[in-house]
């Protein structure tokens, strides 16, 4: 019975703290939203999207929108990618964020809790850039693993 008790007791606090419940939940959330991104990214891939955005974007007066078009999608290829291994997390979040921003300002004019799923990644990108990757990263085995962090 008083191990019951221990283990409640530990739960209860453990819900109410501050702390991460588990430090490295962090990475799965990094490679979902890795995942996620990359199924955007991958419409580079579909002519008719492609077409589609940039008749949006051309519509929009974007300066170049076929290459605004192909650039986005490549931004979100890739940062997808090295979100999934954790490689230069805090420096792909800020092409990323760019480009949920434009997003955004573009389809929701502007307002960011009307920007439905551009809003939420924005929202993940800047949790990526001010925890960084986590423990089970590219970046922790290359910067951080042999200086003691």
């Amino acid at each position: 019975m008083r191990a019951v008790t221990n283990n409640i007791k530990h739960m209860v606090l453990k819900i109410f703290t501050s702390k991460p419940a588990w430090p490295h939940g962090i990475t799965i959330i990094r490679v979902c939203t890795g995942i996620m991104i990359i199924i955007f990214g991958k419409e580079l891939f579909d002519e008719g999207i492609m077409n589609n955005l940039t008749d949006f974007l051309s519509k929009a007066r974007f300066p170049a929108p076929r290459f605004m078009a192909y650039l986005a999608k490549i931004i979100e290829l890739a940062g997808g990618v090295l979100l999934i291994l954790g490689l230069f997390t805090r420096l792909i979040v800020w092409p990323l964020m760019f480009t949920m921003a434009v997003i955004i300002w573009f389809t929701a004019d502007g307002n960011f809790f009307d920007g439905g799923t551009a809003s939420c990644f924005f929202l993940l990108f800047l949790l990526f850039f001010f925890t960084g990757p986590g423990r089970y990263s590219a970046d922790y085995m290359l910067f951080d693993k042999n200086n003691g962090a």
